[in-house]
């Protein structure tokens, strides 16, 4: 039974092997060949897929511990560091970030000069509001001042007329009781 034994390796410019595939091919001598493919297969230290040597991305570029696969490896969003699964960080700000910590931490103090920002603008846009509001009910204040004083200066017209009127009609009364008198005093 004859065998073939063929190997595929693949390595990185300092011989590190990435991949490494055998195959196998037997002839039992009836005419029939069997072909067996092996590919050598590791596990992803960081998420423990079965993965191919040549998957394997290189290390984490924030703790320098886990290696990482194509499967696991993200890259921060902000300065592109690959990051492991546990180095990787969430950010949830105007838009949704995969980040590693420092470029988290920026965030965050971004925004929360963002939020103070926003904050007393909030504060002075409500104070003008309130003096918005403020002056508008001390003018509608003045015109009913001014409503009331009108009020009275045509009420005190119009008594001034009463007065007049109620004086002239005294007037045509004692003139009128005065001439009964001097009537009645002539024929008396």
């Amino acid at each position: 039974m004859p065998r073939i034994l063929k190997r595929f390796i693949t390595t990185n410019p300092k011989g590190r092997v990435l991949d490494s595939k055998t195959e196998r091919l037997v002839d039992d001598g009836r005419g029939r060949t069997n072909v067996t493919v092996r590919q050598l297969k590791k596990r992803c230290p960081n998420c423990f897929a079965y993965v191919e040597e040549s998957q394997i991305r290189g290390q984490c570029d924030f703790c320098h511990h886990r290696l990482c696969c194509e499967r696991c490896a993200t890259k921060c969003q902000i300065c592109s560091r690959m990051l492991c699964s546990d180095c990787r960080r969430g950010f949830a700000g105007d838009r949704l970030f995969t980040v590693c910590p420092i470029c988290l931490r920026r965030l965050q103090s971004r925004q929360s000069f963002v939020d103070q920002q926003t904050i007393h603008n909030l504060t002075l846009q409500r104070h003008a509001r309130h003096q918005q509001e403020l002056a508008r009910f001390r003018a509608q204040q003045l015109q009913a001042a001014r409503l009331r004083m009108s009020g009275k200066l045509q009420m005190a017209r119009l008594n001034m007329q009463a007065r007049i009127a109620a004086n002239r009609e005294n007037r045509r009364r004692k003139m009128a009781l005065a001439r009964l008198i001097s009537y009645a005093q002539r024929y008396l």
